[in-house]
């Protein structure tokens, strides 16, 4: 009974349970009552997007009661005996709720919401949007990175990219972080050929950690396991860190990019 009247909500239909059926009816037509010193109108209307194409399926009622329409193939809706300079309230999926005020002719403009789908996302060949990408690509924005009060960009990914494993080599400062996406592919430990390939504003830095820890400091000693390099980019510097991981990852870098992609994007003045 909920359930149906949810989805009947504004409409005008209406259910009510009789014996063991639910019947479904249409409901009486609401009785206007004029408000003194406004005259009823009847309104002719059209609802267009930001770039002027008609929309469908958008609701519009007559705030503060039940009455209510949706747009045809054409944008287009009419209401009859609404009071002039009333509120007029337009939604629809992907809009947010608009309020208008009421005339005989109306052309109603909504604005469509842009959420976390429509992000932009570097990819190895360009950019795509979380909407249309088929791929497996995650994302860290500038604004993740400040709230991260770390040196090294790798610790700021720490936790926050799926089936991305960062540790710490040492407790040292600025020791060498060991990278794993997705699992180990070689048996190999030695060679870090379980590393993935690190990109710097399109520029392959190289296929692994080995050779980014290579600044002497007392974190080369074997207890260390390195300095990496990485902590000379400032975190506040970057725009952006893309991870690749599959196919998004080979398909320019190909063996290279076997245990995913890192692309590091600073900003530009």
């Amino acid at each position: 009974m909920e359930t149906l009247q949810a989805l009947l909500k504004n409409t005008d239909l209406d259910c009510k349970a009789v014996a063991a059926m639910l019947v479904v009816f249409k409901k009486p037509k609401e009785e206007i009552t004029p408000v003194p010193g406004k005259a009823l109108i009847n309104i002719e209307g059209r609802v267009i997007d930001e770039t002027g194409q008609p929309l469908p399926g958008i609701t519009i009622t007559l705030q503060g009661t039940q009455r209510g329409t949706t747009t045809n193939g054409s944008g287009s809706f009419s209401m009859e005996q609404v009071p002039e300079n009333a509120s007029i309230i337009a939604q629809g999926i992907g809009f947010p709720s608009q309020v208008f005020t009421a005339t005989a002719m109306m052309i109603l403009r909504l604005t469509r919401t842009v959420s976390d789908l429509d992000e932009v996302q570097v990819i190895a060949y360009g950019t795509t949007t979380r909407r249309i990408s088929t791929g497996s690509v995650s994302s860290l924005t500038a604004k993740d990175l400040a709230t991260q009060p770390v040196s090294n960009p790798l610790a700021a990914m720490q936790g926050r990219i799926p089936g991305l494993i960062i540790s710490q080599t040492s407790g040292i400062a600025g020791s060498a972080f060991k990278v794993q996406l997705r699992g180990q592919s070689a048996l190999d430990l030695s060679l870090s050929k379980n590393d993935p390939l690190f990109v710097i504003d399109g520029v392959p830095f190289e296929p692994g950690n080995s050779t980014t820890n290579q600044l002497s400091s007392a974190a080369t000693q074997p207890s260390g396991g390195g300095l990496s390099a990485l902590n000379l980019i400032n975190p506040a510097d970057i725009e952006r860190i893309d991870v690749l991981k599959d196919a998004d990852a080979t398909s320019i870098y190909g063996s290279r990019g076997a245990n995913g992609v890192i692309l590091i994007t600073t900003k530009k003045v």
